[in-house]
């Protein structure tokens, strides 16, 4: 397990997340509040997604290791209330919880929303695993709330935001 945990370790390694041009731009403090309010619409699609793309895979497993790792992720999103730390963050932004539900994802978002599902229902359980585990904590690091870049583009609100 250790081997195959290194191996997608690396394939993740490969493309960092906070060197895509957005999240440079959001570190350096070159985007807008309107920037980040549209991204948390888009993003959000992702977020209220996510919980069932852990119920199909859990539901596709055996029991053993992989099946508790992905339900224990599971709880984690319910419990730990994902959703509603996402729609403190939109909140922050002036985008209020109606305006974010009602948000219409943009063909890009949809394409992702839609990559994982099928993913998770219809890919090998190899594969659907491995997307899944692309996306841990440790693979999606955001700017850190509060950098001078965040700060600057989030003003006195970014102090408002959990941080947890």
């Amino acid at each position: 397990m250790a081997d195959l945990a290194r191996v997608l370790d690396a394939a993740v390694d490969e493309r960092p997340l906070l060197e895509h041009p957005f999240y440079q731009a959001w570190s350096e403090g070159k985007l807008t509040a309107e920037d980040l309010a549209f991204y948390s619409t888009q993003y959000w699609r992702q977020v209220e997604a996510f919980p069932g793309y852990l119920e199909a895979l859990v539901d596709r497993l055996p029991n053993g290791d992989a099946r508790g790792i992905v339900a224990d992720n599971l709880s984690d999103e319910l419990d730990g209330d994902h959703a509603g730390l996402w729609k403190a963050f939109a909140a922050a932004l002036g985008v209020g919880h109606g305006a974010l539900e009602s948000s219409a994802p943009e063909p890009e978002t949809r394409s992702c929303v839609d990559a994982f599902s099928d993913g998770t229902l219809d890919s090998t359980i190899p594969f659907a695993l491995g997307m899944l585990y692309a996306t841990n904590p440790k693979h999606r690091p955001c700017p850190e709330p509060r950098s001078a870049g965040f700060v600057s583009t989030m003003g006195s609100t970014a102090q408002a935001l959990p941080t947890s």
